[in-house]
């Protein structure tokens, strides 16, 4: 009966001694066993490569952590090859707080859960491990929108398909656009041009694939027929194309530039942003002056018509001006 307890604690002392880090090889030269196997001397035969060891067939179980220099401590049961020696790494997956539990093996291979491809798997000069999928997010940019897509780590090329020619590529939506002919506020959808080198590397949004006009500069108005496209409009091949983001559809046309109020035409107010816009229509349409009135500029707020001297008055007697009226002493203030 008083050997019953000292047999638990062999056994117990016997499975915890592969579960901690190893740090010497285990085996006799006495007889030799097949590949995933050792010789145990205290069982008897040839016995499953325990964990953390690798047993290429013969004499002994190698220690991963001791033939690695402790890079690469682990290893599943019946491991055969030094390279089935892992370490447990975490790697970074779409977004930096996401991270898988990954292994790295000894030959610089990877794993990952999820189905991941294990030759997007990669380590960068920032320590970090990444699966090869990464949002644009991620990234430093330039980008005052909203970086979209998830882009993938080209492994022949070593570099992340960020660029615009990629079948994916990386958006910066509603990006704010400047265009001083378009004489509006306007937002874009940008592109890169360059593929990053790592996961740290500045991203420059410096190509516009689209973009559309949210606002016009005060004085300007929306000329139907001059300024609105529709949004079923295709693009022009090798031109930036005016459509709104394709998220936000806003209605059946997009604004694409703003045309100027002109001389003898005044609005009330500067011209409002735009909602949604279902009909081909001129958005905030100027008022026209008084018949002889004008006004001093165009694009002119408020109503500011006016005589001049060139404004013409006619009576069944003929027709004359202001400076001829004043000459017959008329006060016209």
């Amino acid at each position: 009966m008083r050997m019953f307890p000292i047999f638990l604690l062999c056994v117990f002392f016997a499975n915890n001694l592969y579960a901690a880090v190893c740090t010497q090889n285990l085996g006799n030269n006495i007889y030799n066993c097949p590949a995933g196997t050792y010789p145990n001397i205290e069982q008897g035969g040839c016995r499953d490569c325990p964990e953390g060891y690798y047993c290429p067939g013969g004499h002994f179980a190698y220690c991963c952590n001791l033939n690695t220099d402790g890079n690469f401590p682990e290893s599943a049961e019946r491991s055969d090859s030094i390279d089935d020696c892992y370490a447990d790494i975490g790697c970074i997956h779409k977004t930096h707080d996401n991270i898988l539990q990954c292994k790295h093996y000894s030959n610089d291979s990877f794993w990952c859960p999820n189905g991941i491809s294990t030759y997007r798997i990669h380590i960068e000069p920032d320590g970090n491990c990444y699966t090869g999928i990464l949002n644009c997010g991620e990234f430093p940019s330039d980008c005052n929108g909203s970086p979209k897509n998830d882009i993938q780590w080209d492994y022949q090329n070593h570099q992340w398909m960020t660029a615009e020619n990629n079948p994916t590529k990386c958006i910066c939506e509603g990006t704010s656009y400047s265009d001083h002919g378009l004489h509006c506020t306007a937002k874009a959808n940008k592109t890169t041009t360059q593929n990053a080198q790592y996961a740290t590397q500045q991203i420059s949004y410096d190509s516009v694939n689209n973009y559309w006009c949210t606002k016009c500069d005060s004085g300007y108005y929306v000329d139907a027929y001059n300024d609105l496209s529709p949004v079923s409009e295709s693009p022009v091949s090798g031109q930036t194309w005016c459509h709104v983001d394709e998220n936000d559809p806003g209605g059946q046309y997009t604004v694409c530039k703003c045309t100027q109020v002109p001389k003898g035409s005044y609005l009330d107010t500067a011209c409002p942003a735009f909602g949604a816009i279902e009909t081909l229509a001129d958005i905030c349409p100027p008022n026209n002056c008084g018949a002889g009135k004008t006004t001093d500029n165009a694009g002119t707020i408020g109503n500011n018509c006016h005589y001049t001297s060139d404004t013409k008055f006619c009576d069944a007697k003929g027709c004359f001006n202001i400076t001829d009226a004043a000459d017959d002493g008329w006060d016209w203030n």
